[in-house]
C-alpha cells in the first residue's frame, strides 16, 4: 500500500509540474500574440487596459460569444490577419 500511495504522489508532482508548464507556455502565447495586434505600441499595461475595457464595455450577446469561442490563439489572429492588412503586413 506505501509503494502505490508514493506512487500516486510522484504522479501527482508531474502533473503539477505539467500543468506549470502547459501555465507558461499559454501565458507567452497570449503575450506574443498581443504583441502581434498592439503592434509597436505594445505594453502588458496596454494590453490589459484594453482587455478590461472590451470586457466592460461588451454587451452580454458578445461576452457570451467570446467566452463560447473555442479558437485557438492560431485561428484568432489569422482571421484578424484577414480583416486587418495593417497586421498581415507587419507580421511579413
Amino acid at each position: 500500500m506505501t509503494k502505490s500511495l508514493s506512487q500516486f504522489e510522484q504522479k501527482i508532482e508531474q502533473l503539477k509540474k505539467k500543468k506549470e508548464a502547459l501555465q507558461s507556455k499559454q501565458a507567452l502565447q497570449l503575450l506574443k500574440e498581443a504583441q502581434k495586434i498592439l503592434g509597436e505600441e505594445f505594453t502588458p499595461e496596454l494590453a490589459l487596459v484594453v482587455l478590461a475595457d472590451s470586457w466592460k464595455s461588451a454587451n452580454d450577446s458578445k461576452r457570451k460569444e467570446w467566452t463560447s469561442s473555442t479558437y485557438s490563439f492560431r485561428k484568432v489572429t489569422s482571421t484578424y490577419n484577414k480583416t486587418n492588412p495593417k497586421s498581415v503586413a507587419a507580421n511579413s
